[in-house]
Order: C-alpha cells, then sequence, then structure tokens
C-alpha cells in the first residue's frame, strides 16, 4: 500500500484504513492488562510496607494561667472550651 501524495482526510499523515495498534487489538490489551496489574500491585505493595504511626494526643492544659504563659512562649492561639448542663 502507498502513501498518497496528500495528507488523509482529517489532517492526518496516514490514510484512514492503515491497520495499526490499537486499544482493541488483543496484544494491547494483553499489554495494558499487565501494566494495570503491576500497577495494582506497586500500590498495594507500598500501602502495605509504610509504617503504622501512633496516633498524637493533645496534651489539654486545665489551668487558665499556664494556658495563658504557654501560649505567650510559643505564639499559639488559645481554645477555650465552655459547656453546661442545664
Amino acid at each position: 500500500m502507498g502513501v498518497p501524495s496528500d495528507p488523509a482526510p482529517g489532517g492526518l499523515d496516514r490514510p484512514l484504513d492503515t491497520t495499526h495498534a490499537g486499544f482493541h487489538d488483543p496484544a494491547m490489551k494483553t499489554a495494558w492488562g499487565w501494566m494495570a496489574g503491576a500497577m495494582a500491585l506497586s500500590l498495594i505493595a507500598g500501602g502495605c510496607a509504610t509504617a503504622k504511626k501512633e496516633p498524637t494526643t493533645i496534651a489539654w492544659n486545665t489551668a487558665m494561667d499556664a494556658a495563658l504563659a504557654d501560649a505567650g512562649k510559643s505564639g499559639r492561639p488559645i481554645l477555650l472550651d465552655f459547656y453546661t448542663d442545664w
């Protein structure tokens, strides 16, 4: 099959009836399957290999004067939590 002198319709450089490896080609489906399997396996292995972190807890300070002094030294804001049982 020869290459036409002018471009194929749609601006393609090859004729539209040329066979090429596409998604529906069995070899390409196999390749995509292997790539998807390898990606899934690497994500699962990477997720299992990460170290488990212990949850960090907040050190609550219930004394107002100590909380103000600590916040002044570190430059952090203070959370005031008011609660009642009416």
